[in-house]
């Protein structure tokens, strides 16, 4: 009799354990799928309001000295925050204007340029919105070495959710 009452207290505990951590498990995944969620529609709200900045800039007649203030600014504005903007400029661009950034395009990046398709991604716990900027006629004035419809640069926005997910576990 005694040895079914062991087995039975040490089924018990064992089958709470195993509940317990199932439990934490699945809270845990979920709490991360959440905060992945709620941090790429971060990452597609500030690539499109960096897009509304500079397409304002843009069409009261910038200077590149108006847009190296912009891009300045949105270093200050994010430095010391888990979120990172890179603005990359086109060959074209490049070649008419000079390089504003200094990071070199990965592949994800040149991909957008390539294709025109906005992507969203997560490499670990970097959310990413890569945003292309597609010339339209009205880009032409200015930007007459272009033609319509060509990227003429991509938004890659980043957010890194790895502080935010230690502090939960």
């Amino acid at each position: 009799m005694k040895k079914l009452s062991n087995f039975i207290v040490v089924c018990t505990c064992g089958l709470t354990l195993f509940m317990v951590l199932l439990i934490y498990l699945i809270v845990s995944i979920g709490y991360e799928n959440v905060v992945g969620q709620r941090a790429e529609k971060h990452a597609k709200n500030i690539a499109d309001m960096t897009f509304n900045s500079l397409y304002q800039i843009m069409r009261k007649g910038w200077s590149q000295k108006d847009v190296a203030e912009f891009l300045d600014g949105n270093r200050k504005l994010f430095s010391g925050t888990n979120v990172n903007i890179v603005i990359f400029q086109s060959e074209t661009l490049a070649a008419r204007y000079g390089r504003a950034y200094d990071v070199s395009p990965d592949q994800h990046v040149k991909d957008v340029f390539k294709n025109g398709i906005t992507a969203s991604l997560r490499t670990g716990p970097v959310i990413r919105h890569i945003y292309p900027l597609v010339a339209t006629s009205e880009c032409l004035g200015c930007h007459a070495n272009s033609r319509s419809g060509e990227v003429l640069g991509v938004i890659d926005s980043r957010i890194n959710i790895a502080e935010e997910l230690k502090e939960t576990r």
